[in-house]
């Protein structure tokens, strides 16, 4: 009911500014009123345009967001596997000094073992030398008795033989 009062009171009002606007103001009118309703259209157009716009940029903000916060927790996620690995690191450390101190010292007493040992070896080589030279000398010893024995049993051969002779000699 209201809007049919309402359309009867603009077409009473339309009448009524037609007969009483010349007719060149109305059409400066008309022409003003086509071109406030495409300004209208164009900025409603242009408005929902930028509602538009607004949506993507806030869904593309919301889906950077939860980029970010995914990126954010993968960092504090590799932040504390660094400081994991850190702690693991300075423990492997630790222990390798431990095993390069352990080493060192196993090559100290086993240099002091190979040391002790080459003066064993020395020392045995020396006395080695030693009863070499004494067996080498008891040997050309006992060679040079060996042929004073066999000259001697040589001579006494000969004297022997030459006694037979004498005797066959002497027998005949």
């Amino acid at each position: 009911m209201k809007i049919f009062r309402a359309a009867k009171y603009l077409l009473i009002g339309n009448i009524m500014m037609y007969s009483c606007v010349s007719t060149t103001k109305f059409e400066r009118l008309q022409s003003s009123k086509e071109r406030l309703t495409k300004n209208l259209v164009y900025t409603e157009n242009e408005l929902g345009s930028l509602r538009e716009k607004t949506y993507i940029l806030i869904n593309k903000f919301d889906e950077e967001s939860q980029k970010l916060k995914d990126l954010n927790q993968k960092v504090n996620y590799l932040a504390d596997a660094i400081k994991l690995d850190s702690l693991e690191l300075v423990k492997y450390k630790t222990s390798l000094q431990d095993y390069e101190e352990q080493l060192r010292q196993c090559h100290e007493s086993n240099s002091m073992l190979v040391a002790n040992f080459n003066n064993k070896i020395s020392g045995l080589h020396q006395q080695y030398q030693k009863k070499i030279r004494l067996l080498n000398n008891k040997i050309r010893f006992t060679k040079a008795m060996q042929l004073q024995l066999q000259q001697k049993l040589l001579i006494e051969r000969q004297k022997n033989t030459q006694l037979s002779q004498k005797a066959n000699v002497e027998m005949h």
